[in-house]
């Protein structure tokens, strides 16, 4: 079964031939010569085997990441209404404590 890449303008990919191939044509078509020179060099650099049949690994991995920022938004979001409900009652220590528990938090979970 081939492989359909839902791009964000609306169209619709159906992945052809290798996926790294098809991935670079559509990085050229939409981004440029340039671009797709760089995902060449990042591909070979990283040493990915994009046309590896590993996708529900990389589905697990981009869950994790997507979960990770999700949260890291709604614990920024809490400390936005913390502040705006402490006006300025709450001090450069108490936003230094929360942004550094916010930190942890990322590490922990990369």
């Amino acid at each position: 079964m081939a492989d359909t890449l839902y791009l964000k303008d609306g169209t619709v990919e159906v992945i052809t031939g290798t996926a790294k191939e098809h991935l670079r044509g559509l990085i050229e078509d939409k981004l440029g010569w340039d671009c797709a020179r760089l995902f060449e060099r990042l591909t070979r650099f990283a040493g990915v085997d994009l046309d590896a049949d590993d996708t529900e690994e990389w589905e697990r991995i981009a869950d994790g990441y997507s979960a990770l920022c999700q949260s890291t938004v709604e614990e920024l979001e809490g400390l936005e209404s913390l502040i705006d409900s402490r006006g300025r009652k709450m001090t450069k220590q108490d936003i230094r404590h929360e942004v550094e528990r916010i930190r942890k938090g990322l590490w922990k979970n990369l």
